[in-house]
């Protein structure tokens, strides 16, 4: 009982705190997935990913 009365006082700060760390995690990943891909295989298949994501 104790564990909902505290998670139901305030769930809208916990919330944006996940939310913020989730995007604020992926951009990153995606920020250094992106120059690992230019390092490892070259530009052409960045593009090529780009290229697909933007069709998407």
């Amino acid at each position: 009982m104790s564990r909902k009365s505290t998670n139901f006082s305030s769930p809208l700060p916990t919330l944006k705190v996940l939310f913020s760390g989730f995007y604020f995690y992926h951009f990153i990943l995606l920020s250094f997935g992106g120059r690992i891909f230019e390092k490892k295989k070259g530009s052409l298949t960045y593009e090529k990913i780009t290229k697909n994501f933007c069709y998407i």
